[in-house]
């Protein structure tokens, strides 16, 4: 156990140095203006080469997309927070990014870590 939380914190502090050069390299905003969203999620989709089989896998993609915009504001907006932006899981649902994580892992795929405030 001692020796999987060794490795897990090694691999925060790699993964943190390594989105804060990210981050810095492409100017994240730390707060998302939401009445962007169809605009973000629009340069979003693009990034991420996303296709859609109806307007109703749009929709409903674009909200989980907002529902994450939200809470990374809300993480952001604390003083002194680690900082988080929104990666190409933002617009997956709930159950789709459980699949993608393992039952031990902490860390959200939701969000990429910025690193301290």
């Amino acid at each position: 156990m001692r020796h999987f939380v060794v490795v897990f914190v090694v691999i925060l502090a790699s993964l943190s140095t390594y989105v804060k050069f990210h981050a810095k390299a492409q100017k994240v905003p730390l707060i998302y203006d939401l009445k962007n969203g169809p605009s973000l999620y629009a340069d979003f989709v693009k990034k991420h080469k996303r296709t859609f089989q109806d307007r109703e896998e749009y929709q409903s993609r674009y909200m989980n997309f907002l529902n994450t915009l939200k809470k990374v504001n809300e993480i952001n907006a604390v003083p002194g927070s680690q900082k988080v932006f929104p990666n190409k899981y933002a617009d997956f649902t709930n159950d789709e990014r459980i699949a993608l994580t393992d039952k031990e892992q902490k860390v959200d795929p939701e969000l990429a870590m910025l690193g301290p405030g």
